[in-house]
């Protein structure tokens, strides 16, 4: 991508396949920028800020306004992952959720918490990669979603070890 700090293949974020979950070294950049960078490539993506979801309540809103939930979200993990496996208000060829200064992510949680984050991410990725063929109106092909964990250079080998995950990458 151009000058804005993302260093990773883009062909990575059109494909829907694993990894979902990349850890990328990038400076905080706007998120207009960002998002308009990923828009070239055909994808919707929303730029969410990691000292913004310290908590899993934090990280529930922070959600919810950057991807313009409906009133009726539950606020809980399992509303989380129906909401952004749905998406019908905001349709892409492709999703990417970039999460820039990652490390703060739910730092304010138990341990447990940030893997439980990681299984629902990758959740909600294996969903919108199995296409629906059931000849009904809702039928789709299989969709790229990612998760960009975002990481400025010193910090990105760090934040790698705290979000390990099978279908998670660190690029360096």
């Amino acid at each position: 991508m151009a000058g804005n700090g993302m260093k990773i293949k883009t062909s990575l974020l059109v494909k829907a396949i694993p990894p979902w979950i990349l850890g990328i070294p990038g400076e905080p950049d706007s998120p207009t920028l960002i998002e308009q960078e990923l828009a070239e490539l055909g994808a919707t993506a929303r730029v969410l800020q990691g000292m913004r979801m310290r908590t899993v309540d934090e990280l529930l809103s922070e959600f919810a306004f950057r991807f313009q939930f409906p009133a009726y979200f539950g606020r809980n993990w399992d509303a989380l992952t129906d909401c952004l496996t749905d998406l019908s208000w905001l349709p892409g060829l492709a999703y990417v959720v970039v999460i820039d200064q990652a490390r703060y992510l739910l730092d304010s949680e138990a341990t447990n918490t940030t893997g439980l984050f990681l299984h629902v991410m990758e959740e909600v990725s294996e969903r919108w990669a199995a296409p629906i063929n059931l000849g009904e109106e809702w039928d789709r092909p299989s969709v790229p979603f990612h998760v960009l964990l975002r990481e400025s250079p010193g910090n990105v080998k760090e934040m790698g070890q705290r979000f390990r995950s099978p279908t998670a990458e660190l690029v360096s």
